[in-house]
């Protein structure tokens, strides 16, 4: 095959058609437990409301509410995933062997968004959100204006093994936030995600009919084979990429607009041919293909998760 800009575009064209196969095969899991925003700069400042105020009966004068609005920055990244492609390949019109390549490629750039919210989990515990507190943390303060009001924890570094007992008490704790106004803010957690060690107790708890009593999972309110009445009050999300950490386990809430994590896009994937005769192509007789686009993911309502260890 006789390489030209003709033969190169008509390459990228076929190139991108099977990297568009490749991302289109994909479900990224990170899209249960985040909202996507739009992002028409370098970065966006989101002014998140601490709490939200419950209506009440008007008797009076209006009560004008006292809400603590914080601005957290999340700024835009850039990413990146370049193959080079022989030119002795193109030559002989032996393209074949990239196709699993480039199925590879459309594949990693739909689980990047994953990847970030794996991160997000994973270091919630030592990043700051929009309260001045990290994601997950042992001191939320109720009130920004009224420290007398206490505070609330939705991390656990410790002791609270994936049990049923655990379960129900972290999924309760959770229930009962307060907002700035010192009233429930109605949370109702309803995703458990776990990593593949803890993914058959995980479905004990939450799928099993009757309680099931195993090394990992002891009953809670009664012997095991009595009714389990935690079924069916969340789902379960088992995440390969947590397997490092075999012991922590996550209950979030994701049924409102809003998601405990934001992930935001500046600019969408495109598929290119990165040029003909660049310095690299001429030295390694190798043609330059590749995806890129900016973004980020970050922290959301950190009243809508909770971290748990073992």
């Amino acid at each position: 095959m006789k390489i030209n800009s003709s033969t190169l575009e008509a390459l990228r064209k076929s190139f991108s058609l099977i990297f568009q196969q490749g991302y289109g095969s994909v479900e990224p899991w990170s899209r249960q437990l985040s909202v996507r925003v739009p992002s028409g700069g370098k970065s966006n400042v989101y002014g998140w409301l601490q709490a939200m105020p419950i209506m009440r009966e008007w008797v009076g004068d209006r009560q004008i509410q006292n809400i603590a609005e914080s601005a957290f920055e999340i700024t835009n990244k850039d990413y990146e995933l370049t193959i080079g492609v022989d030119r002795n390949d193109i030559e002989d019109d032996n393209l074949g062997v990239y196709g699993p390549m480039l199925q590879g490629l459309g594949e990693a750039d739909a689980k990047n968004d994953d990847y970030l919210i794996v991160s997000l989990l994973q270091n919630g515990n030592t990043a700051l959100c929009s309260d001045g507190q990290y994601f997950f943390d042992t001191d939320h303060p109720v009130s920004q204006f009224d420290s007398s009001l206490g505070t609330q924890q939705n991390y656990w570094s410790s002791g609270k093994a994936l049990t049923l007992d655990n379960y129900v008490a972290v999924r309760a704790a959770m229930m009962g936030f307060l907002g700035e106004n010192n009233k429930p803010l109605g949370v109702m957690p309803d995703l458990l995600v776990v990593p593949p060690q803890l993914g058959h107790i995980a479905r004990q708890i939450t799928m099993s009919d009757l309680i099931v009593n195993t090394a990992g999972a002891t009953p809670a309110a009664g012997a095991a084979g009595m009714r389990n009445v935690m079924a069916g009050t969340a789902r379960v999300l088992e995440v390969p990429e947590l397997a490092g950490a075999a012991t922590t386990w996550y209950l979030l809430a994701t049924n409102r607009t809003m998601k405990p994590f934001v992930v935001q896009e500046r600019r969408a994937s495109d598929f290119m041919y990165l040029g003909p005769g660049s310095e690299h192509g001429q030295k390694s007789k190798k043609y330059l293909f590749g995806v890129d686009k900016r973004g980020a993911a970050g922290y959301g309502l950190w009243f809508q998760a909770a971290k748990c260890v073992a």
